[in-house]
């Protein structure tokens, strides 16, 4: 993240030093410090399956831009962002499970889903929340039948609006939010968890994407956003959208935090 910022910095130092600061608060915020309990981290965990759904749709997002997705096939117009683009998404969507559990191969909302389990966490809001995306029901009327609670809807719509605004908004949400962004973030979580059996998936799931997003597809999702960024008006528009994305998220934590002892 620090290398993206800082090649960005000069050109857009007031765009910059927000991205900053809201990212600092979602690093820093008061809520992973009562992760140090099951049922909070169970708690947590069900507010935060809803934001690994998310990913997975901003990466259809991205992948629908760079790729034509028709049977009647056209060549990719950028190769290069198109092979960095499938190394990323190949563990997002079939990564190693966790070794000696019941998952050999999953994406990786299966394995937070794995995870919740575990902890005995409800999945029962997104699960039925899948259900009626698979019925062909809109994100709105999934998200209002489902359960999800208001800054999980806010956020999914939030996110969702950004992605149908521009491509190039998933791109940057990918890059400045997620990929070189989440590595800080579970840091943070993980450094008041009390690691033990109980949790062993959850802590596993958040170290493999530690390890994931900082040696590959940190890089990676950089390289896709400099082959697709390359004037001063859509990056600064990247900027933006990131700002955005990460304010609802910041709502988000203090939605989980007030549901935590």
């Amino acid at each position: 993240m620090k290398e993206i910022i800082s090649n960005l910095k000069s050109e857009f130092p007031d765009e910059i030093q927000t991205l900053i600061k809201v990212s600092e608060d979602v690093i820093n915020h008061p809520m992973f410090k009562k992760l140090n309990n099951i049922y909070n981290i169970k708690k947590y965990s069900e507010f935060q399956i809803w934001c690994v759904w998310d990913f997975m749709s901003i990466l259809k997002q991205v992948q629908n831009f760079i790729f034509c997705n028709d049977i009647l096939w056209l060549p990719p117009e950028n190769p290069n962002a198109g092979a960095a683009f499938y190394r990323l998404i190949e563990s997002e969507e079939t990564d190693l499970g966790f070794k000696g559990g019941d998952l050999n191969r999953a994406s990786h909302f299966q394995s937070f889903r794995a995870a919740m389990q575990e902890l005995n966490a409800d999945t029962k809001n997104i699960d039925n929340f899948l259900e009626l995306i698979k019925t062909g029901k809109t994100l709105p009327e999934a998200l209002n039948k489902s359960g999800a609670s208001p800054q999980t809807k806010s956020f999914l719509l939030t996110n969702n609006h950004l992605i149908k605004q521009s491509p190039y908004n998933a791109i940057a949400l990918i890059t400045l939010t997620r990929e070189n962004f989440l590595p800080a973030v579970f840091k943070s979580l993980l450094s008041y968890v009390n690691e033990n059996e109980k949790i062993e998936l959850f802590v596993w799931y958040h170290k493999r994407h530690i390890y994931l997003d900082s040696v590959l597809h940190g890089p990676l999702s950089i390289q896709i956003f400099n082959e697709y960024f390359t004037n001063k008006l859509l990056i600064k528009q990247s900027i933006i959208a990131s700002i955005e994305s990460l304010k609802a998220r910041n709502e988000l934590l203090n939605e989980i935090n007030e549901q935590l002892n």
